[in-house]
């Protein structure tokens, strides 16, 4: 098992995962990652390295209330998706992802937040609609603390849900796959 704790002093949460499954208390905001993870088979195949595979990762998922979703892998073309969710928070939701005031994100920005390793950098998004008209109802990472995933002892996590899709179980479920993945 593994558990995760709050980086931030003024949002405390833990995430406790076991094989049973993934229980989430609190907001989660941004995190560091400490222990060790279970062992994992996913649609990548057994024993995938994460940068072997996982740019590819596409799962469904379903949401509290029912509703079904796609979970994917972040791609370098999700520049303007991104923008379209980042656009859709409010100044406090961005506030509490960014650690400060933010009103765009910078091309140097979008870049690292969408060009990924799948390695130390991993990214999934959860996405409505298809094609041009896929949207962003959410985005989550983890960023390894050096190495590969075999010799991590912490990652740092983040995850970011639009304002108007928040306490759906967005969150909770991209928290889930990313820790199929890491």
């Amino acid at each position: 098992t593994w558990n995760l704790q709050a980086g931030s002093v003024a949002n405390p949460f833990l995430v406790a995962n076991s094989n049973i499954g993934l229980s989430v208390g609190g907001v989660v905001i941004a995190a560091r990652v400490a222990g060790t993870t279970p062992a994992l088979t996913t649609s990548a195949g057994p024993g995938v390295s994460p940068g072997s595979g996982w740019q590819t990762y596409v799962a469904e998922g379903l949401l509290r209330h029912g509703r079904s979703i796609r979970v994917r892998a972040v791609r370098p073309d999700d520049k303007q998706r991104l923008l379209g969710l980042f656009h859709r928070q409010s100044p406090e939701s961005i506030h509490y992802r960014f650690f400060g005031a933010k009103s765009a994100l910078s091309e140097a920005e979008l870049r690292y937040l969408t060009e990924l390793d799948f390695d130390r950098h991993v990214g999934l998004a959860a996405v409505r609609g298809s094609g041009t008209d896929e949207e962003f109802l959410g985005v989550a990472r983890y960023i390894g603390d050096g190495g590969g995933p075999e010799v991590w002892h912490r990652a740092e996590f983040a995850v970011a849900v639009a304002d108007a899709e928040q306490g759906r179980g967005i969150g909770t479920l991209l928290l889930e796959h990313l820790a199929r993945i890491a």
